[in-house]
């Protein structure tokens, strides 16, 4: 790069990117991007909108309903968790982590518990993951169970909560709705 001419041309670097474009170039077509904006996202949309269309639109009537039952229902939603939220752990170390929901009108298909967790450095949370927590049973008292056993890859001072977020397999993204409950 710093060998060049009189004209202050470096041969030998034009050299080197006449090189990385020949050898790399092929790998980024325009037929490449094309093809993959098709396979990932205009045939799934084209199917999608078939579906839409089937039956009369039946199916997004029921999603519309389901949306509207989701949003009358959201501020009875109740989030109660049990276990320690933040420590140090050691590698292997475990923490059994336990949820409860009370959602009045709604049942567990309709709701994805997960837990969120981090590792604390300068006193925030960084490095978050989210993880689904596991419905186990009904209570006596009508409220859902969840539960899962949190142990992170790495050791360290972790910290965590329990959240919320309406689930149905025709959502587009699980925060469509825009709703979330945090423990």
């Amino acid at each position: 790069f710093f060998a060049q001419d009189e004209e202050g041309i470096s041969h030998s670097w034009l050299d080197y990117m006449k090189e990385a474009i020949r050898t790399c170039a092929p790998q980024f077509s325009m037929r490449r991007m094309v093809k993959e904006y098709t396979t990932r996202y205009y045939v799934p949309e084209i199917l999608q909108s078939i579906q839409i269309e089937q039956n009369r639109f039946e199916r997004e009537r029921r999603l519309a309903a389901w949306k509207e039952r989701i949003k009358q229902s959201w501020n009875r939603l109740e989030l109660y968790v049990d276990g320690r939220r933040e420590g140090q752990l050691s590698l292997g170390e475990g923490i059994d982590v336990h949820a409860w929901v009370r959602a009045d009108g709604l049942t567990p298909n309709d709701l994805s518990v997960e837990l969120v967790y981090g590792e604390i450095r300068d006193e925030l949370a960084t490095g978050q993951h989210s993880v689904p927590m596991t419905y186990t049973k009904r209570e006596q008292d009508g409220s859902y169970r969840y539960d899962i056993k949190l142990q992170p890859k790495e050791s360290g001072t972790i910290a965590y909560n329990v959240r919320v977020v309406p689930s149905h397999p025709e959502l587009t993204e699980k925060h469509e709705l825009g709703l979330i409950r945090w423990a």
